[in-house]
């Protein structure tokens, strides 16, 4: 898990990402994934990203446009690219199988929650009131509740149970 979040950290300095919402669009240009969609990015993920018509498949800086499901999957596949080189791979059932989208997985988390960015969020968070506010938090951070909560849990920011849910 560090050197995944290693590789984010490098990632997020050098498309110039320091605060969230993390900007997909830019970490894409910076990985020089803007010309043509990839191999591994399906084509709903792609056209979430709101390319111009006219042929030309520069990515415009709309990637507003994807909803929290559709960041986490672009982010996801974002991993695949990173960890697990542009070459399609054959997946079956196997272990291998799943460990290759446990890893992704975990990028996807890292740049879209870095723990850096939550820490400090975090923080000011507390500062503000005497409780965690969790939506408040995944929207700063455009993800879903859920993704906030698993997150701040993995890096042990969540204390407690969080209220209002069954």
């Amino acid at each position: 898990m560090q050197a995944v979040e290693k590789k984010v950290r490098q990632i997020l300095r050098n498309a110039g990402q320091k605060a969230p919402p993390t900007d997909l669009a830019r970490v894409l240009a910076y990985l020089r994934l803007h010309h043509e969609r990839p191999w591994h990015l399906n084509t709903d993920v792609w056209e979430g990203l709101a390319r111009p018509a006219r042929g030309r498949t520069r990515i415009k800086g709309q990637e507003q446009a994807l909803t929290t499901r559709g960041r986490w999957r672009l982010a996801h596949e974002i991993g695949h690219h990173v960890l697990h080189g542009a070459e399609p791979r054959l997946r079956g059932g196997s272990w291998d199988s799943h460990e290759l989208e446990l890893e992704a997985d975990l990028f996807a988390a890292a740049l879209l929650v870095p723990p850096p960015w939550l820490e400090r969020a975090v923080r000011e968070d507390e500062d503000a009131h005497p409780y965690l506010d969790l939506d408040s938090l995944a929207q700063a951070f455009r993800v879903g509740p859920r993704v906030m909560e698993k997150r701040l849990r993995q890096l042990g920011l969540l204390r407690g149970e969080v209220l209002g849910r069954m």
